[in-house]
Protein backbone atom coordinates (compact mmCIF):
# COMPACT_ATOMS: atom_id res chain seq x y z
CA UNK A 1 0.00 0.00 0.00
CA UNK A 2 1.29 3.81 -0.91
CA UNK A 3 1.21 6.73 0.94
CA UNK A 4 -1.36 8.11 -0.53
CA UNK A 5 -3.78 4.86 -0.18
CA UNK A 6 -2.52 4.86 3.57
CA UNK A 7 -3.45 8.16 4.48
CA UNK A 8 -6.72 7.82 2.32
CA UNK A 9 -7.73 4.92 4.07
CA UNK A 10 -7.08 6.58 7.41
CA UNK A 11 -8.79 9.40 6.26
CA UNK A 12 -12.03 7.40 6.16
CA UNK A 13 -13.59 5.98 9.41
CA UNK A 14 -11.12 7.70 11.76
CA UNK A 15 -12.95 8.48 14.36
CA UNK A 16 -10.50 8.28 17.41
CA UNK A 17 -8.16 10.98 18.99
CA UNK A 18 -4.28 9.83 18.23
CA UNK A 19 -2.02 13.32 18.28
CA UNK A 20 1.22 12.90 20.74
CA UNK A 21 0.89 14.21 23.82
CA UNK A 22 4.84 16.10 22.58
CA UNK A 23 2.48 17.43 19.89
CA UNK A 24 -0.20 19.12 21.38
CA UNK A 25 1.98 20.53 23.27
CA UNK A 26 4.20 22.07 20.61
CA UNK A 27 7.24 19.76 20.94
CA UNK A 28 6.94 19.11 16.74
CA UNK A 29 10.91 18.88 16.13
CA UNK A 30 10.37 15.63 17.85
CA UNK A 31 7.40 14.18 15.43
CA UNK A 32 9.63 14.03 12.84
CA UNK A 33 12.05 12.13 14.16
CA UNK A 34 9.84 9.91 16.63
CA UNK A 35 10.78 6.03 17.01
CA UNK A 36 6.98 5.67 15.55
CA UNK A 37 8.24 6.30 11.86
CA UNK A 38 11.80 4.97 10.32
CA UNK A 39 14.32 7.43 8.74
CA UNK A 40 12.82 5.74 5.66
CA UNK A 41 9.07 5.88 6.48
CA UNK A 42 10.47 9.84 7.00
CA UNK A 43 11.62 9.76 3.93
CA UNK A 44 8.55 8.34 2.33
CA UNK A 45 6.38 11.17 4.19
CA UNK A 46 8.22 13.91 2.56
CA UNK A 47 7.90 12.32 -0.84
CA UNK A 48 4.04 11.91 -0.64
CA UNK A 49 4.01 15.04 1.38
CA UNK A 50 5.77 16.87 -1.59
CA UNK A 51 3.73 15.65 -3.77
CA UNK A 52 0.62 16.20 -2.71
CA UNK A 53 1.92 19.66 -1.50
CA UNK A 54 0.69 21.05 -5.24
CA UNK A 55 1.16 24.74 -4.81
CA UNK A 56 4.95 23.87 -2.93
CA UNK A 57 4.40 26.32 0.22
CA UNK A 58 5.33 23.60 2.51
CA UNK A 59 1.68 23.17 3.60
CA UNK A 60 -1.36 20.98 2.56
CA UNK A 61 -4.16 22.87 2.14
CA UNK A 62 -7.98 22.03 2.65
CA UNK A 63 -7.85 21.64 -1.10
CA UNK A 64 -4.80 19.52 -1.04
CA UNK A 65 -6.42 17.32 1.45
CA UNK A 66 -9.33 17.02 -0.04
CA UNK A 67 -7.61 15.45 -3.17
CA UNK A 68 -5.70 12.88 -1.44
CA UNK A 69 -8.52 11.66 0.87
CA UNK A 70 -11.38 12.15 -1.74
CA UNK A 71 -13.33 14.38 0.17
CA UNK A 72 -15.44 17.93 -1.06
CA UNK A 73 -14.22 20.92 0.38
CA UNK A 74 -17.62 21.61 2.17
CA UNK A 75 -17.46 18.24 3.70
CA UNK A 76 -17.61 18.07 7.67
CA UNK A 77 -14.68 15.33 7.83
CA UNK A 78 -12.47 17.63 6.31
CA UNK A 79 -13.11 20.51 9.52
CA UNK A 80 -12.79 17.29 12.04
CA UNK A 81 -9.45 15.99 10.06
CA UNK A 82 -7.79 19.60 10.17
CA UNK A 83 -9.48 20.04 14.12
CA UNK A 84 -7.59 16.89 15.18
CA UNK A 85 -4.43 17.15 13.29
CA UNK A 86 -3.82 20.48 12.76
CA UNK A 87 -1.68 20.89 15.91
CA UNK A 88 -0.65 24.81 15.06
CA UNK A 89 -4.29 25.36 14.07
CA UNK A 90 -3.19 27.19 10.63
CA UNK A 91 -5.92 25.78 9.01
CA UNK A 92 -3.16 23.64 7.24
CA UNK A 93 -0.82 20.41 7.50
CA UNK A 94 2.83 21.12 7.85
CA UNK A 95 4.70 18.01 7.20
CA UNK A 96 5.52 17.14 10.89
CA UNK A 97 1.11 16.84 11.34
CA UNK A 98 1.65 15.20 8.37
CA UNK A 99 4.26 12.38 9.87
CA UNK A 100 1.84 12.20 12.80
CA UNK A 101 -1.28 11.52 10.12
CA UNK A 102 1.35 9.05 8.54
CA UNK A 103 3.00 7.10 11.75
CA UNK A 104 -0.84 7.05 12.72
CA UNK A 105 -2.24 5.16 9.56
CA UNK A 106 0.88 2.92 9.62
CA UNK A 107 -0.02 1.90 13.05
CA UNK A 108 -3.61 1.53 12.60
CA UNK A 109 -2.57 -1.09 9.42
CA UNK A 110 -0.35 -2.67 11.34
CA UNK A 111 -2.93 -3.25 14.36
CA UNK A 112 -5.64 -4.63 11.54
CA UNK A 113 -3.49 -7.08 10.03
CA UNK A 114 -1.93 -8.60 13.69
CA UNK A 115 -6.16 -8.77 14.42
CA UNK A 116 -6.89 -10.70 11.27
CA UNK A 117 -3.74 -13.00 12.13
CA UNK A 118 -5.29 -13.62 14.90
CA UNK A 119 -8.84 -14.52 13.65
CA UNK A 120 -7.09 -16.37 11.14
CA UNK A 121 -4.96 -18.62 14.09
CA UNK A 122 -8.35 -18.80 16.02
CA UNK A 123 -10.33 -19.56 12.92
CA UNK A 124 -7.82 -22.44 12.23
CA UNK A 125 -7.88 -23.64 15.83
CA UNK A 126 -5.30 -26.17 17.46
Amino acid sequence: MNFFSQIASFCVGNDEKGITDDAKDGNESQVASSPALSPEQVTQCRQAFNEADTNKDGFLSRSELCQICGWQESDKEVSNFLAEFDIDNNGKIDFNEFCIIMAQALLKDEETEAAAAQQGAIAEGP
